[in-house]
């Protein structure tokens, strides 16, 4: 159950300070009077656990803002003074308001005063749009004949909450504004030097994946070749070979296919429909735009006797793509290649 702490005067003049637990404000309100003829105020304890901030915005608030008190306080004690009465003073205030809401309320409250209500009671039934302090204070200036002034005091009251709130927004405005360029320098070099280095770590990253899987397809290949009877010819006592394409397939980790090739028709060796020449200069291409291969094409190209066996010769097994010492995608060039002649390199990362 809330705690409200309030602030009254009792029967005899005297100033009381208390604090209540009720339902509701409007609970704890009628209980104080019950006691005490005039409330001066009454506040809800905040949480402990819920500590305010400086700054506090309301969304849809419903009451009217302090700059609006302040002129409306102002004109009633002008217009009392004048000895202009009360239902004819709000009339006239109610068509000077520029806001629409108060306006209604002030035509309201008029009406209610000239059939014989108090403005505190008239007022009080739109206490959604005033705060407590402001209706209790007119209570009390009704009571003790003194309106005009209690309008007067309001008026202070309102004028300097406002000029106050006016000076706290206009002295956070240059930190505000200072902290939100900072924030857009840090970010902003934030993201110059991560973007790079994070590009550059996830490019030696695809390098080195595609180069395990690289060797992981050249090995296989070379196994598949060397017992693999049908790529191996024998001609007058010595162990010929012929050519053949090993497309391997990372995500399995082992090869999905071997393309045979007849006569040195090289264009001839297809895999699904395409070349494989063209698939190889495709994957290559994929490598020299980061992407982590899901295919490594393996080839094993001719011997041409028994000393030119392919562990012995580098240049015979070819990959795409394939690696320079320094990262970078290369095309070898020549009849051997069956990835096209020799187009230079491409930097990897």
């Amino acid at each position: 159950m809330p705690s409200f702490s309030y602030r009254a005067l009792g029967r005899d003049g005297k100033e009381v300070r208390g604090v209540l637990q009720a339902e509701s404000e409007t609970a704890a309100v009628t209980r104080i009077r019950d006691n005490y003829p005039v409330l001066l105020s009454i506040s809800e304890q905040a949480d402990k656990k819920n500590a305010s901030s400086i700054l506090q915005m309301e969304i849809g608030n419903k009451q009217v803002k302090p700059k609006a008190l302040s002129v409306l306080c102002s004109q009633f004690a002008i217009t009392l003074r004048s000895g202009m009465s009360i239902a004819r003073a709000m009339r006239m205030l109610a068509g000077q308001c520029t806001d629409k809401r108060l306006r209604k309320v002030m035509e309201e409250a008029a009406k209610e005063v000239a059939a014989g209500s108090t403005v505190a009671a008239a007022l009080e039934k739109h206490q959604e749009r005033f705060p407590l302090t402001f209706i209790e204070t007119i209570r009390a200036g009704e009571q003790s004949g003194t309106l005009a002034q209690s309008f007067d005091r309001l008026h202070k009251f309102y004028d300097k909450s406002y000029k106050t709130t006016e000076k706290i927004r206009s002295a956070l405005t240059y930190p505000m504004f200072v902290i939100a360029i900072a924030v857009v320098v840090i970010v902003g070099i934030l993201v110059a030097i991560s973007i790079p280095v994070f590009t550059a770590q996830r490019m030696k990253a695809v390098i080195a994946t595609n180069k395990a899987n690289i060797r992981a397809a050249k090995a296989a290949a070379t196994a598949e070749f060397y017992s693999n009877s049908d790529l191996l010819d024998v001609h007058n006592g010595n162990t010929l070979t012929t050519a053949a394409y090993f497309i391997y397939d990372v995500k399995e980790g082992k090869l999905s296919d071997v393309i045979k090739v007849n006569n040195k028709n090289y264009d001839g060796a297809k895999y699904n429909g395409k070349s494989c020449n063209t698939l190889g200069k495709e994957l290559s291409n994929k490598a020299i735009n980061g992407e982590v291969l899901d295919q490594i094409i393996v080839f094993i190209g001719n011997a041409e006797n028994e000393n030119d066996k392919y562990h012995n010769n580098p240049s015979a097994i070819q990959t795409a793509p394939y690696y320079t010492d320094d990262n970078e995608i290369g095309y070898k060039g020549g009849n051997d290649n069956p990835f096209g002649p020799d187009q230079g390199s491409s930097t990897a990362g």
